[in-house]
């Protein structure tokens, strides 16, 4: 199987018609069809749904769709081993990032990058962290910054730091002065928006709170970082999240953020995750440590808020 025919169907899907494809590969219409027609002879199997909108996945596309990122990405691989050697720090590596950290660490990353491993091509993904989490277990990232601190079937973990979760916002909270902690019960009783309950963070808050007996006033699910912080600052509701998360969308401004008043806070862990289904290359061992310093840098100088390493993460940074 041409391995182009893979990265042309998987271009089809991202642009999720046939004609927008046509134009960002610069491929006649007519050639792409026939393309896709002969990989679904190839596989015997229907890979997309056609309709008025555009073209979708079918189940069969989906899997194709996922495998054939990771046969690709390996593909990269191969040919920087063979043109560099197996121990060369080159080639691309693909890393994650969830919205409320990639503020904190995507230009300093790639700063590091380029000024250490000018061979390496870093490709960055942005978005909430259960479609990074996705991603990453599909083989189409290297590297992953996910909000959790024990392995999963196909994923490893290195937790570096935990972070507390502060309420922001104001919204039927006009009679609380706003440097003082939120009573638990007060969340069941304001308007509040968070992500859905495919993300991280919505299922931490809402598992927390279930066993305090509280239950959150949730008037929309936002799986959009920048929209939901634009809705709170507009007044119309409240939201849970880390002071990282503000960095990349205007930074605190006149925004309430007010601790919840239990013991210990509520705080979330984050981890550095890579796929175990997935050989690790030089280039992307380098990278990790490049991000684990960086992390480390970033929390010891006090430009991650609200947030303590994990013991022994420092022993790792370079």
């Amino acid at each position: 199987m041409d391995s182009k025919l893979l990265h042309n169907f998987m271009v089809i899907v991202d642009c999720g018609s046939l004609s927008k494809a046509s134009e960002r590969l610069h491929v006649a219409q007519p050639a792409l069809s026939y393309q896709l027609s002969v990989l679904e002879g190839l596989l015997e199997q229907k890979l997309l749904d056609r309709s008025t909108k555009g073209v979708t996945p079918t189940n069969a596309g989906a899997i194709l769709y996922r495998r054939a990122s990771a046969i690709l990405q390996q593909v990269d691989g191969l040919r920087d081993a063979v043109r560099f050697g197996d121990v060369a720090e080159c080639g691309p590596v693909a890393i994650g990032f969830p919205s409320s950290t990639v503020g904190l660490l995507c230009r300093p990353l790639i700063e590091r990058v380029l000024a250490r491993h000018p061979a390496i091509q870093l490709r960055i993904f942005e978005s909430m962290s259960g479609y990074v989490a996705d991603r990453l277990a599909g083989g189409q990232l290297d590297l992953a910054m996910l909000f959790r601190d024990s392995p999963t079937l196909g994923v490893a973990v290195t937790p570096l730091l935990d972070e507390d979760l502060l309420l922001m916002g104001d919204a039927g909270l006009g009679d609380l002065p706003g440097d003082a902690p939120c009573p638990l019960v007060r969340l069941g009783q304001v308007p509040m928006v968070l992500p859905s309950d495919a993300q991280g963070l919505r299922v931490l808050v809402e598992r927390y709170l279930i066993k305090e007996g509280v239950t959150l006033k949730v008037v929309a699910e936002i799986d959009s970082l920048s929209t939901l912080v634009g809705v709170v600052r507009a007044g119309l509701a409240c939201t849970i999240l880390s002071r990282s998360a503000l960095v990349a969308h205007g930074g605190e401004g006149d925004l309430t953020i007010r601790p919840l008043a239990v013991p210990s806070g509520i705080r979330r862990p984050v981890s550095l995750c890579w796929s175990t289904n997935l050989p690790r290359t030089p280039a992307s061992i380098a990278v990790q440590r490049s991000l684990v310093a960086l992390v480390c840098e970033l929390v010891q100088q006090g430009a991650w808020s609200g947030a303590s390493l994990r013991p022994g993460v420092a022993d790792q940074a370079i």
